[in-house]
């Protein structure tokens, strides 16, 4: 008696786990090729262009994980869905050429008050608060246009701002 209750238990046990093994199969499955299937903690959940530079709090509440697809390590998820590089997501969030996405001190090179103002040089009083934005590359400086030039192609911008 006390064996065939051991073999129904060890048979029904079997056959839960065999029929929830084709549904993690299904979600193996429907991950694209940039992602893979694993179980993610829900905090600080999973990183996109946009929150790639957040500090994220999470609750010392200890949460469950849960099986899904993400993004390959190295990249991030962009807005519609893919998975992508730090330096796509740059692309995305600057268009402009010679641009890049920061978080840094206030002050950019710009072509009118580079002597006086720019990146390394920053009087502005919150200049050691990080500022998410799009910087010209290192020398670089925008134009009156809002474009990233050469510092050599500024011109007489350079003394338009004194």
């Amino acid at each position: 008696m006390c064996r065939s209750i051991i073999i129904i238990v060890i048979i029904s046990c079997c056959v839960c786990l065999v029929a929830a093994l084709p549904d993690k199969l299904i979600n193996v499955s429907k991950c694209r090729s940039d992602e893979v299937f694993r179980c993610e903690m829900p905090c600080p959940g999973e990183k996109s262009c946009w929150t790639r530079d957040e500090t994220v709090y999470c609750p010392d509440v200890i949460e469950d994980c849960v099986n899904r697809c993400v993004c390959r390590d190295g990249m991030l998820r962009s807005d519609d869905g893919s998975c992508i590089s730090n330096e796509q997501c740059d692309k995305l969030k600057c268009p402009g050429d010679h641009e890049h996405f920061e978080c840094a001190s206030e002050c950019d090179n710009v072509c009118a008050t580079l002597d006086r103002q720019n990146k390394t040089n920053c009087p502005i009083p919150s200049a050691n608060i990080c500022t998410p934005k799009c910087y010209c590359n290192d020398g670089y400086a925008r134009n009156d246009q809002g474009k990233c030039v050469l510092v050599k192609n500024c011109g007489d911008q350079r003394s338009a701002g004194h």
